[in-house]
């Protein structure tokens, strides 16, 4: 996977970031590790919670790091709250092989936009309880 072009103190100080968040988020009990790949071009942040145990993977777009600190606190934020539902994701991901993909496809699409919706919404009345970063 590329790398990001970015000073590794640069990811020392997000991982610090993140951490900080967790506590003010109720999300004490996560580990969240920043991995240096990049996310897909089109998403500014993506995170990859691990099926059984309270840690979790983030990634940084290119584009993260050219948004203000206010857009980057939402992102941030955004990609937290997304462990606080994510037990509902792998549920819903879970009924693939029961319904089969036929009538699941349909149904996903529409959920993961309703989930993703729901996840903006939640971030934007919690991002301005968590301080600002200086990443």
């Amino acid at each position: 996977m590329p790398k990001h072009p970015t000073k590794p103190d640069r990811y020392a100080a997000l991982e610090a970031y993140v951490a900080a968040c967790l506590p003010t988020l109720n999300l004490a009990n996560w580990r969240v590790t920043i991995l240096n790949d990049v996310a897909p071009e089109d998403r500014y942040a993506d995170i990859e919670p691990n099926d059984q145990a309270q840690t979790a993977n983030l990634r940084v777009g290119n584009l993260f790091w050219a948004q203000k600190p206010e857009e980057q606190r939402l992102t941030i934020v955004h990609e937290l709250i997304h462990l606080h539902l994510c037990r509902l994701d792998q549920t819903v991901d879970r009924l693939e092989p029961v319904l089969g993909s036929a009538a699941w496809a349909p149904w996903a699409a529409v959920y993961e936009d309703v989930y993703e919706r729901a996840t903006d919404a939640i971030a934007e009345i919690l991002a301005p309880q968590v301080d600002l970063p200086s990443v």
